[in-house]
């Protein structure tokens, strides 16, 4: 049962175990309690009690009280000058105390994510579940466990990212890599902008590996890893892109096979020179050289198209998420963007009222059509739809000028009547395919 009553402030402790270490800055606090007074009851536990069932029990102190919820009220208090605080004093067991602490200090946001895995750790060192911790904090099974991952991680670096600016989120995405040294990589670079590359080239890598490790296991079973490839052929290429599944040589088991890991492209399966030129009837003096040049330059060309690929996805990804108001922020760079995707930019040019003159080239004029477009992007975002629709089909007619209805001329003119377009009879007849034109000797040909 609580119990609320004044406590003489020199009979009041603050938890040893209270899960925010840093209490921040209290003068702004002092000041108010100074003036006001403390308006919300700290919670406490008697100190004969407050240790019961945990790791360590210090000695018992008579006539003291273990501060469960208020440690920054009690510091700015004592600021203040204050020498009694009002209290709700608890019979909360040990286990509730961690419990309480933690969901004060998370609901107010004053806790890392470092701070909450210590926290979690420890009511799982008390002998809880993960499922426990869940019920007891209100957290998610999944987040307790991400959180407490996160302990295995180098303390130095994860203390430096929180002065980064890190957030929780971010913290989150480290829980998609099982390798610790990979997690500890990539930590460094939370809080920069080079976060969110190195996590998609290390959750890259750590695919890689595993199916590395995959196509190694099942190569094992009939050739030999060799370090070095001179004096080899490559007779197969295994690359990672492709899976796990890999097709074996119909010989396996007949002849000696090799392999050999490179550092960025496939696993190259190889025979001697000799064998596969006992094989063949001819040798080469120069195919092992050109073996070794072709595989450097396919190694080269796979990590480039790894950076290539990993930064349009890191690209996509971004713009899956970013909110609508940033978009609207650049929406005339959005529109003058789509530019670039067209050849012919005299028409734009026209289409936008600029006179070119004759000693104009493309990026000239380009550069003029951005700036128009920069102007009025909501104008030069029409004109781009309708250019963008500028087709026979969507012009309602087929290859062989017969009427076409695929539903797309219905839909710009529908939209245009929004705008305040007057749809003519003869566009009517365009539109549904009544058109006299459409009719040849009498026969209806729309189609």
């Amino acid at each position: 049962m609580n119990i609320i009553r004044d406590i003489d402030i020199s009979m009041l402790e603050a938890h040893p175990d209270n899960l925010r270490k840093d209490l921040g800055d209290l003068s702004e606090l002092a000041a108010s309690i100074r003036e006001n007074g403390v308006l919300q009851n700290l919670t406490v536990v008697p100190w004969a009690q407050a240790f019961r069932d945990s790791r360590e029990t210090p000695e018992i102190r008579e006539d003291v009280f273990v501060v469960v919820i208020g440690h920054r009220r009690l510091e700015a208090a004592k600021l203040a000058g204050l020498d009694v605080l009002p209290c709700v004093v608890s019979d909360m067991n040990y286990l509730d105390q961690i419990a309480a602490m933690l969901i004060e200090n998370v609901q107010r946001g004053d806790l890392n994510a470092y701070e909450q895995a210590e926290g979690f750790q420890l009511m799982l060192d008390l002998g809880n579940s993960v499922s426990d911790v869940a019920v007891r904090t209100g957290f998610s099974a999944t987040t307790v466990r991400q959180r407490v991952e996160l302990l295995d991680l180098d303390r130095k670096v994860f203390m430096d990212s929180i002065e980064r600016g890190a957030s929780l989120k971010d913290y989150a995405e480290l829980a998609k890599l099982e390798d610790v040294e990979l997690k500890n990589r990539v930590l460094e670079k939370i809080g920069t902008n080079n976060f969110a590359y190195e996590l998609n080239r290390a959750l890259d890598e750590e695919r890689r590996r595993h199916t590395r490790e995959a196509i190694v296991s099942v190569l094992n079973n009939f050739a030999t890893e060799v370090k070095e490839r001179d004096g080899y052929r490559v007779v197969k290429e295994y690359y990672l892109y492709l899976g796990k599944d890999i097709v074996l040589p119909d010989d396996v088991g007949e002849v000696e096979y090799f392999y050999y890991v490179t550092q960025y492209g496939p696993i190259d399966l190889l025979r001697p020179m000799d064998a596969v030129a006992d094989d063949s009837g001819a040798t080469d003096p120069a195919e092992s050289e050109r073996a070794e040049s072709e595989a450097r330059e396919k190694a080269r060309r796979a990590a480039i198209a790894d950076l290539t690929s990993r930064a349009f996805m890191l690209r996509c990804d971004f713009v899956r998420g970013v909110a609508a108001s940033r978009i609207k922020k650049c929406f005339s760079d959005v529109v003058a963007l789509m530019i670039n995707k067209y050849e012919d930019y005299d028409d734009f040019a026209d289409a936008f009222g600029i006179e070119l003159e004759d000693d104009w080239d493309d990026d000239r004029v380009l550069l003029a059509i951005k700036d128009a477009v920069r102007a009025a992007p909501e104008r030069a975002l029409l004109l781009l739809a309708c250019e963008s629709f500028n087709d026979s089909a969507a012009l309602g007619t087929g290859w062989d000028y017969q009427h076409l209805d695929d539903g797309r001329l219905t839909e710009i003119y529908g939209m245009l009547e929004k705008m305040g377009y007057g749809v003519s009879d003869e566009e009517r007849q365009l539109i549904d395919g009544t058109h006299p034109l459409f009719v040849v000797d009498g026969d209806d040909v729309s189609g």
